[in-house]
C-alpha cells in the first residue's frame, strides 16, 4: 500500500511536468497567431482602400474632361450633388482612424526609339517622350502597426482611347 502511494505522487508530478511543457509550447504560438490575426485584419482593410482608390481613379478618368488632371497627389471623394466620384487635391488622413491614402497621378514617359514605357519611379524627369494619352495611377495606403509604418500600393496605367 505504501509503495502504491509513491507511484501516485510520481504520476502526479510527471503529469504536472508534461502539462507545463505543453502550456509553455502553446502560449508563444498562441501569441504569434493573435498578432498575425491582427496584422491580417489591417492588411485586408488596407487592400480594400487601395482597390477603392484605383477604381475611383479609373472611373474619374473615364470622363473625357479629367485627362487634363495635372500630375500630383489626390484623394477620392464622392460629389453628393452629382452622385459621382471625383479626385480632390492632397492625400487623405485617418481613414477609419488608422489609414492614410494617396492617389498619385503621373505622366507616362516612353523611350524615344522604341516607345517602351519607363516606370515613373525610375526617372526623375522624362528623358524620352511624354505620352499625353496615358497616365500612371498609383494608390498607396499606409498605417502604423507595432511602431512600424506599413503600406500597400497598386499601380494602374490608363490609356485614352
Amino acid at each position: 500500500m505504501l509503495n502504491r502511494r509513491g507511484y501516485i505522487v510520481l504520476e502526479a508530478l510527471l503529469s504536472i511536468v508534461v502539462l507545463s511543457l505543453v502550456v509553455l509550447a502553446v502560449f508563444p504560438m498562441l501569441s504569434f497567431l493573435l498578432k498575425r490575426s491582427e496584422r491580417s485584419k489591417y492588411e485586408a482593410a488596407a487592400s480594400l482602400l487601395v482597390q477603392e482608390g484605383i477604381e475611383v481613379a479609373y472611373n474619374v478618368f473615364l470622363d473625357e474632361d479629367e485627362w487634363g488632371l495635372s500630375n500630383g497627389d489626390y484623394h477620392p471623394s464622392l460629389n453628393a450633388s452629382r452622385g459621382e466620384w471625383v479626385l480632390l487635391v492632397g492625400g487623405e488622413q485617418d481613414i477609419e482612424t488608422r489609414f492614410d491614402r494617396v492617389v498619385n497621378v503621373a505622366s507616362v514617359c516612353r523611350t524615344s526609339g522604341t516607345g517602351e514605357v519607363i516606370d515613373p519611379e525610375t526617372y526623375e524627369s522624362c528623358g524620352g517622350v511624354v505620352d499625353y494619352l496615358s497616365k500612371w495611377v498609383t494608390t498607396r495606403v499606409s498605417w502604423e502597426e507595432g511602431g512600424e509604418t506599413k503600406s500597400l500600393e497598386a499601380k494602374l496605367m490608363l490609356l485614352k482611347v
